[in-house]
């Protein structure tokens, strides 16, 4: 990241005064798991309140926390009501199939990123 703000500071004039004055983007990064992989996808490619909404009607459907069997327990008439697009839906049952049957093992995906992380 610090790279990524030195070359913004050298080569763009109007991010270095921004830079200057608001200071250098921090981004926290948690471990991966099924509820925030689920919720980046409800709010991919939709403006911070409507994608809030949508993901909040979402849960209230399927359970909070989250989880493979409450996403996989809706009908299609459920998620397209909670404001899901068609494709979204599919990524999101997609992504609860793969995390119950065990193909997508969020675990491993911890402890990959742990490795590169402090190498």
């Amino acid at each position: 990241m610090r790279r990524a703000v030195i070359h913004l500071k050298k080569s763009d004039p109007v991010m270095r005064a921004i830079i200057q004055r608001i200071g250098p983007c921090r981004m926290q990064f948690g471990p991966p798991e099924f509820q925030s992989l689920a919720e980046a996808i409800v709010y991919q490619q939709l403006n911070g309140k409507a994608a809030e909404t949508i993901f909040k009607r979402f849960a209230a459907l399927a359970g909070e926390p989250l989880t493979p069997q409450g996403i996989l327990e809706l009908s299609d008439q459920q998620m397209r009501g909670a404001g899901l697009s068609k494709q979204k839906s599919a990524y999101l049952r997609d992504l609860a199939t793969k995390t119950a049957d065990g193909s997508l093992d969020f675990t491993r995906l911890r402890c990959r990123m742990l490795r590169s992380s402090s190498t």
